[in-house]
């Protein structure tokens, strides 16, 4: 917490464990544990100055519920979720302010349903050969339950908590942005496909009530229907957008071009994302193998995102970098951490570009961007005795080599306090100056945790 206090100025966000407080699901008690657990880091984070936005859900959920009905491909599990906030709203919500009910529901869809290499790992080829699943309706599904969950809960908080609590209810969503791989008209209409199919197709219903016409289009009858009471209910259901942005990829159309992996299925929107043009990748290459410096990215999806969305608060909740660490690097050349300095400058460039600009439009208010939370989290990583965290964190199921986004190293094999990189003094300065200037709405802070870790 101490590490947290000197990066931190403003605030952090954290997810809470779903079985944790509800071990059984609506099947057994609440665990008191679990929340005296949340309670204590609330309570830590507050007598630090430091303000805690709550995330519901972060990919995992009580395994009997799974076991019992499907998880997220039964509606079932939408009165489930609401259980779950309920007992949130009732034990922390005199504390919390910010409620993310589910982050990334997009990329839980994805890779769950569509590719098969999250937990429960459901798929069917051409995306993946899983045991069981179908990629082209299963995502879909998915989805769906999970925005109508978001908008129960939200809908329940709004009449039950608001007026005592003041609280927020928004939701994350993993945003690539975009861009075609050839100057053509086909490609451009890819790209508009590529936001609809991907940032859209989560968002568009918690804003205007229904699913983005690139998706009727494609998808027809597969696409699942809003009834007219869910309409009401999904529609207005957002107080604000949160965004994980790390990247930008290439998109090429598959309707007039041969595709491979399913870049040619409806449940795709019809297009491929590549990562090079002409063997020139689209930025400077990361650990992530999808994960390349692309600045401009950011100054475009903000400005997409309040363009379709009529300037709705945004935080950016997620950003970081991971840069290729080698076996034979010396500690010392860590520590200078010049790449990841590089980038930060050149994407809160991007940022602040941004906000300029939306600023040059009357009806746009600037109070609409707010908090750039940067991902300090270390990703599973084969050295990762030498290299360290800001505080430790949940592993993935799959490794990523040689990768790790955190401003602080540790080495777990010894006594050694946790020793900043230089990044940290990068950093640091532009977070103070920004908490001085309480008219600015763009505040460097930074992600506690993808979920608790005990």
């Amino acid at each position: 917490m101490e590490m947290l206090q000197m990066i931190i100025t403003i605030a952090t966000w954290f997810s809470i464990s779903w079985a944790r407080i509800l071990p059984k699901g609506r099947f057994g008690k609440v665990n008191p544990k679990g929340i005296e657990f949340y309670n204590k880091i609330i309570d830590n984070l507050l007598l630090k100055g430091i303000e805690p936005f709550v995330a519901l859900y972060h990919q995992d959920m009580p395994q009997i519920l799974e076991e019992s009905y499907g998880g997220w491909l039964n509606h079932l599990i939408q009165e489930d979720f609401l259980y779950l906030a309920t007992i949130c709203f009732n034990e922390f919500g005199d504390r919390v302010k910010h409620w993310i009910t589910l982050n990334e529901p997009n990329h839980v869809a994805e890779f769950t349903y569509l590719r098969g290499e999250l937990p429960p790992a459901r798929c069917s080829p051409p995306f993946g050969n899983c045991s069981a699943g179908n990629s082209d309706v299963e995502p879909l599904v998915a989805m769906h339950n999970m925005l109508m969950a978001h908008a129960k809960v939200a809908d329940m908080y709004h009449r039950h908590f608001k007026t005592t609590q003041g609280g927020l209810i928004g939701i994350i969503a993993f945003a690539f942005m975009y861009e075609p791989l050839r100057y053509e008209e086909v490609d451009r209409e890819a790209v508009n496909r590529a936001l609809a199919f991907n940032i859209a197709w989560m968002l568009d219903p918690l804003v205007y009530g229904k699913y983005p016409a690139e998706m009727h289009e494609c998808l027809g009858l597969e696409l699942p229907r809003f009834s007219n009471s869910d309409k009401e209910l999904i529609r207005g259901s957002l107080d604000f957008i949160g965004i994980n942005h790390y990247s930008t990829l290439y998109v090429k159309d598959c309707i007039y071009s041969a595709c491979s992996m399913g870049g040619d299925r409806p449940v795709r929107g019809f297009l491929s994302t590549i990562t090079e043009r002409d063997g020139v990748p689209i930025g400077k290459p990361t650990a992530m193998p999808r994960f390349f410096v692309v600045p401009r990215g950011m100054k475009k999806i903000i400005e997409y995102l309040k363009q379709r969305y009529d300037n709705m608060p945004i935080f950016v909740t997620e950003n970081g970098y991971s840069p290729k660490i080698q076996h034979d690097e010396h500690v010392e050349d860590l520590l200078q951490d010049v790449d990841r300095i590089k980038f930060h400058k050149a994407y809160l460039a991007a940022l602040a570009s941004a906000i300029r600009g939306v600023r040059m439009h009357s009806r746009c208010s600037r109070k609409s961007l707010r908090l750039l939370f940067l991902d300090c989290r270390p990703w599973p990583s084969l050295i990762f005795s030498s290299t360290g965290v800001i505080l430790d964190l949940f592993f993935w199921t799959v490794a990523v080599p040689q990768s790790h986004f955190q401003l602080y190293k540790s080495d777990f094999g010894s006594s050694q306090k946790q020793q900043p990189t230089q990044c940290n003094y990068y950093i640091l300065p532009h977070a103070k100056k920004k908490k001085k200037k309480k008219k600015s709405n763009v505040i460097i802070t930074c992600k506690l945790c993808g979920r608790d870790n005990s």
